[in-house]
């Protein structure tokens, strides 16, 4: 981040089993995780504030500690796994938090869609939007099988207030120009939230696939 002269953490090679972290904090730099998981930052490198915008400074950094929006963990040799932004968890019907991205990651890994985003605020369980590779002679049975292996083995995975209620499987793709995907290819999440609320707030006990039509 700009905000920590760009210097948190440094990954030496070479830890075989730390890839996918960002490694250790750097020298002169203390790294902590809130009670809400968020990654604490606090070092001599910090900036002083945001240009006249003293309401936005007093959020980001407390009492010496940059706030930095991104959710993550330390393991237990101090190495630094980012999972997430902060403004990107959800909070379910029930009450429950949600960090979609590790959720996402790990279905990329298992699945086979061209483009895909877990929501959930204010659903009764999380509902996962996709985007299917379309091959020849497409069998949407078949693959509706092969989803169902999918979400068996992610719900597998996660904690009960986590579990992929539906998969709604969305008929066009996101771009910039329906406004779905910013400038630098980012999912709008919260447009997607708003625009299938009802889809996942309505999902019919019992079924897992839906197809936009």
């Amino acid at each position: 981040m700009t905000e920590s002269f760009a210097y948190s953490t440094l990954n030496y090679p070479f830890r075989k089993d730390k890839i996918g972290t960002v490694g250790n904090a750097g020298p002169g730099i203390e790294i902590k995780i809130a009670q809400d998981e968020e990654i604490l930052v606090r070092g001599k490198g910090l900036f002083d504030g945001y240009y006249k915008n003293p309401e936005a400074s007093a959020e980001t950094i407390v009492d010496g500690w940059l706030h930095t929006g991104d959710i993550g963990s330390l393991d237990e040799d101090g190495y630094l796994s980012i999972q997430g932004r902060k403004n990107d968890t959800f909070k379910t019907a029930k009450g429950k938090f949600v960090s979609p991205v590790p959720i996402e990651k790990r279905l990329f890994e298992l699945s086979n869609v061209e483009m895909m985003c877990l929501v959930g605020s204010g659903m009764p369980g999380p509902i996962l939007l996709a985007l299917p590779h379309h091959f020849p002679n497409f069998d949407r049975a078949r693959y509706e099988r092969r989803v169902k292996h999918v979400i068996e083995t992610i719900n597998g995975e996660l904690e009960s207030h986590a579990k992929i209620r539906g998969v709604f499987m969305i008929k066009e793709p996101w771009s910039i120009e329906n406004g779905l995907l910013t400038p630098t290819l980012k999912i709008r999440r919260h447009l997607l939230e708003k625009k299938y609320h009802d889809v996942g707030v309505n999902w019919p006990s019992g079924q897992l696939v839906q197809w936009e039509e």
